[in-house]
């Protein structure tokens, strides 16, 4: 049994789902009133028997259930809850139910049991809808491209090194070449001269180049192939340019070409971190946005032929986060035959026997996680355990280090050093600078901010749609209810530890250890509050009260972003639900990992009936 809280004072009906994916499931919601501690009502679905009932508890005594006829149709059912003075409101499509409680009186908090395995509480998206959005964990996908006659890619992003390579057709213009690689050379990682026709290749003039610029590289495209059987075949169209993917050493490229304008260049590789960024992403020109200018290399990335053109499969774009800017080569993509590329809201569909569900691509997600200097061993867990599970969904993390003898924010690999004193007293002033600098270097439609003694369960993550909030997280505290002394073992100014920092006992918000997420607009909303404004003891409670200033109130979770304590774990099926656990030890992290592996990996068995279908089709 599973708990979410619900602030009823700010009176908004409650959406939920109901799905009985599995026969004889118990599908009911028990409301509590959490300040007296007491059930309030119980509602439960019963397919079987066509029929609701509904009960309430006063006195601790239980009413005699209501029952109503009700037609259940299909596997699911939505709907939505709310209080109207002393009545509770169930209503469903063509049925409303009207059930008076006894003496009810409005509480501050409610909690609400349920199984979430069946039931979704804070949206009405059916849960059985929900692990397709797992779907690069799915064998179906990750199996789906295999290695073959026409794909020549050679290596696997893990043997790449991060960092830019410019792509240049080589074309025999050597004035125009030696221009562009004295413009350009300390603006990328690596210059890449693809040479496809020998006699077009003078050895003396490269020899020269590369004296004097040392990331300059050749490669010499053999344009003839030698079957097994003898006979000689050109290499062109795909089997080119997956042997030109083979050639590359950084794991993000640039197409260049003579024209190309150096100016644009540096700026587009400065605003959009080309030589650091990490994650699965594809840029576009601006004004053509069919026109792709810039790419990442992944495990199964490669080109195919269509109609005579080049183009990357639409299994390879469906998880790529699109970006737009200036091309600084406009013609270049012309020069390599690419094509056309269409990105669409909805890049697969998930086909599920007689059903069709359609999967929009996610908006681009980076989490924030809180460490410190002392906390790296926590950081190095975190790397070796769930990051990776990060990584492969196309989720961006980085660690949060305080460093005040910096100026500004630096991002070195995946840690973000912030101008900040690396103690407890000042966590608000870094959240306050991380999500500032975030704003400016990831530029995502998301962020999580988190502490870096939680693991998180990512396929769950990736159930819940996030994008439906702007502040959202898994735990809500009351101000009237909140201790005011957390700060004092922690605070490294021990002088602080005894002075009380006020609460607005009024004010909830979502509690900073479970975890919350900030839309890039709160995120703004935050970066453009004086810190004087935004700063408090407790980081959390800082981010409530500014965000409930600014009109976005923590009144409500959605059971699909729960988080947990490892103290109150009876066993691993507690995990189930949860997206976020709190960890004791470096030791606990690894043995969570593996279990919420564990469970993920029955969850996708369950689903192994589903396929995957990337056609045109699948298109919105």
């Amino acid at each position: 049994m599973d708990r979410v809280k619900i602030i009823k004072r700010f009176d908004k009906p409650l959406c939920f789902s109901v799905s009985a994916v599995e026969k004889g499931a118990r599908l009911y919601m028990s409301f509590v009133d959490s300040l007296a501690d007491d059930v309030i009502f119980h509602v439960e679905f019963d397919k079987d028997a066509g029929q609701i009932s509904v009960k309430d508890r006063y006195a601790g005594i239980w009413s005699k259930p209501q029952l109503h006829e009700f037609a259940f149709k299909g596997a699911t059912l939505k709907g939505e809850i709310s209080l109207e003075g002393e009545t509770f409101l169930l209503k469903l499509k063509d049925f409303k139910l009207e059930f008076p409680c006894k003496k009810l009186q409005k509480p501050i908090l409610w909690n609400i049991y349920s199984d979430f395995r069946y039931i979704t509480i804070g949206d009405d998206e059916p849960v059985t809808a929900l692990p397709s959005r797992r779907w690069r964990f799915f064998p179906e996908h990750a199996l789906r491209t295999g290695t073959g006659s026409r794909l020549r890619v050679l290596h696997t992003p893990e043997s790449m090194r991060p960092g830019l390579a410019a792509l240049y057709l080589w074309n025999g213009n050597e004035q125009a070449l030696r221009e562009l690689v004295e413009n350009i050379h300390t603006t990328v990682d690596e210059v890449l001269v693809v040479v496809h026709n020998a006699k077009l290749l003078r050895h003396s003039f490269f020899v020269s180049l590369q004296s004097v610029y040392f990331n300059v590289r050749i490669a010499i495209i053999d344009t003839l192939m030698i079957r097994d059987n003898g006979d000689v075949e050109k290499l062109y169209g795909s089997l080119f340019m997956n042997k030109v993917l083979s050639e590359i050493k950084h794991s993000n490229v640039v197409l260049l070409d003579s024209g190309t304008d150096i100016v644009q260049l540096n700026r587009l590789v400065r605003d959009h971190r080309l030589r650091s960024r990490t994650d699965d992403f594809a840029l576009f020109d601006d004004q053509k946005t069919a026109s792709i200018q810039a790419f990442s290399i992944g495990k199964l990335t490669h080109f195919v032929e269509s109609e005579g053109r080049l183009r990357l499969p639409p299994e390879d774009l469906a998880h790529r986060h699109p970006v737009f800017a200036e091309a600084p080569a406009p013609s270049a993509r012309l020069e390599w035959n690419i094509a056309e590329t269409e990105i669409r809201d909805y890049p697969l569909t998930v086909l599920d026997r007689q059903k069709k569900l359609k999967v929009r691509r996610r908006g681009k997600l980076v989490i924030l996680v809180i460490s410190c200097e002392k906390n790296r061993h926590k950081q190095q867990a975190i790397r070796d355990s769930w990051a990776k599970d990060a990584r492969l969904a196309n989720i961006d993390l980085c660690f949060i280090e305080g460093h005040p003898e910096h100026a500004g924010p630096i991002l070195v690999e995946d840690r973000l050093f912030v101008p900040v004193p690396d103690t407890y007293e000042y966590l608000s002033h870094k959240i306050w600078h991380a999500f500032s600098a975030a704003l400016q270097i990831f530029k995502a439609d998301h962020y999580l901010k988190l502490d870096d003694d939680c693991l998180v369960n990512v396929q769950k993550l990736l159930e819940f749609s996030y994008e439906d909030f702007d502040y959202v997280g898994s735990d809500i505290n009351l101000g009237s209810r909140t201790a005011f002394d957390w700060h004092r073992t922690a605070v490294f100014n021990k002088q602080l530890s005894d002075l009380i920092f006020e609460i607005d006992p009024e004010l909830t918000w979502f509690d900073g250890q479970g975890g919350y997420f900030l839309s890039h607009k709160a995120a703004e909303m935050m970066a453009t509050t004086p810190l004087s404004e935004y700063q408090h003891m407790l980081e959390d409670y800082a981010t409530g009260r500014l965000m409930s200033r600014k009109g976005l109130e923590a009144s409500a979770l959605n059971s699909k972003f729960l988080s947990i304590r490892d103290i109150y774990i009876k066993d691993d099926r507690d995990y189930e639900s949860a997206v976020i656990s709190d960890v004791t030890s470096i030791e606990r992290t690894f043995e969570i990992y593996e279990i919420i592996s564990k469970l993920n990996q029955k969850a996708i068995e369950a689903k192994g009936r589903w396929r995957f279908d990337f056609s045109p089709e699948a298109k919105k």
